[in-house]
Formats: C-alpha cells, structure tokens, sequence
C-alpha cells in the first residue's frame, strides 16, 4: 500500500468516525429536547394562570428572564433549544395550558438554519409564526423579530449559522412585522437593537455569532422593560 492510499484511508476512517459521532450527538440532543418538552408538562402543573410566557428557541431558553425582569405576575420561560416553528406548534397544547395573560414570542432563526425548500421561504416561515400566535386568543400577544446573526464573529460561526443570513432575516422581518400588525398584535423590533454599524449582530451581544450573551439580553431586557411593566 503506498503513502498515499495509507492517508487517504486514514482520512475516510476519520471522516466516517466523525459522521457517527455527530449522528449519535444529534440523537441525543433530540432526545434531551424531547425531555425538557415533557418537563414543562410537569412544571405546569404548579403554574398559576395568567402570568407571562416566553415562547421560543435557544434565543429564548438561554434567556435568564428571572433575573432581568421582576413583575407581579408570574413569568414562564418555554424555549427549548433547535426548536423550529414546526416544533412549537407540535408542544402548542402545553404552552397554551397555562393560560398566560401575555405571550413573548420570538421564533424562526432555526427554520432558515436548518430547512430548505418552501419550507425555509420567508412567507411560509411568517405564516407558521401567525399560526403559533393564533392559538393564544386570550392573552396579548407581542411577536419579536428575528435576531441579526455574525457569521464572521469566529471561526465557526458560519457553521453555527448555516444557512442564516442577515438579508434573509430582513426578509423575514419585513412580512413578519407587517403580518402582525394586521393582526393587531404587537411587533417588536429587536434588529437594529443588537445590530452594529454593518448590519451584523453586534460582537460584543454574541456568543459566537448566533446566540445572546449576557451583554445581548441586556439589550433585550432593557426593550422588553416597558412592555412587562404596563
């Protein structure tokens, strides 16, 4: 066997042993999404009716509502991480079991990471996100924009992003504030927010590109602040 054909099998066994790993990861992953999902079931059963719910993705899992917010009413954070608008809709029944008095919304980045076709088309993407609020018809629903990602803030922040890009999530935006408002909910525009002078999320608000640090939420919070006190 030559040098060469040493290598490039060394390499194919490589490469075959890293796909294995990132399926067995993915797998895992999912079934842990599938838990935190059943353990909202749990929580709701000691949740009190009309308080405030977060609904979401990893954008607002991560968020620590608890510690920028205090409010009379009681608040629920219901994002769950790689969640798409098609995920939300399969656990809309428990979110909308506990009956909230306000919804947060802000869902849709990981439908332009991860679907392709009409699926990840940004009309189709804005009528799934119609579809979520539509089912809280007694509480006041705010949807949120879409968050600006950096795909230059490190090394791998374009395969954390994939497929997202700013002009998509403008794109995106644009039909989803101008949905909202006929529907007489309100529209919150977090983009420009956490934006920098070249349109991208802001360095110093991102982990790595696509997720909030802690200086993001801030950013975040300080928005929110009104709508939670009125």
């Amino acid at each position: 066997m030559t040098v060469l054909a040493i290598v490039m099998s060394a390499l194919a066994g490589a490469f075959a042993l890293l796909a294995v790993l990132a399926a067995v990861s993915w797998r895992y992953y999912k079934l842990l999404t599938k838990r935190e999902a059943k353990d909202f079931k749990t929580y709701n059963e000691y949740a009190q009716p009309g308080g405030i719910l977060f609904l979401g993705d990893s954008l607002t899992d991560f968020f620590p509502i608890g510690e920028y917010f205090s409010s009379e009413k009681r608040l629920y954070n219901r994002g769950i991480a790689g969640n798409t608008t098609f995920d939300v809709l399969g656990r809309i029944e428990d979110a909308v079991a506990l009956s909230p008095s306000e919804v947060f919304l802000q869902i849709g980045i990981n439908d332009l990471i991860y679907l392709s076709g009409k699926k990840a088309q940004p009309a189709a993407l804005v009528q799934r996100i119609m579809e979520i609020a539509s089912h809280f018809s007694g509480a006041r629903m705010h949807i949120l924009s879409l968050y600006p990602v950096n795909r230059k803030k490190t090394l791998f922040a374009r395969t954390v992003c994939f497929k997202a890009n700013n002009r998509k999530v403008r794109e995106v935006n644009a039909i989803l504030r101008d949905a909202a408002e006929a529907a007489g909910y309100g529209f919150i525009d977090l983009f420009e927010a956490l934006c920098d002078g070249d349109g991208n999320l802001a360095r110093e608000f991102t982990v790595e590109g696509l997720h909030l640090s802690a200086k993001g939420y801030c950013v975040v919070a300080d928005v929110l602040q009104k709508y939670i006190e009125e």
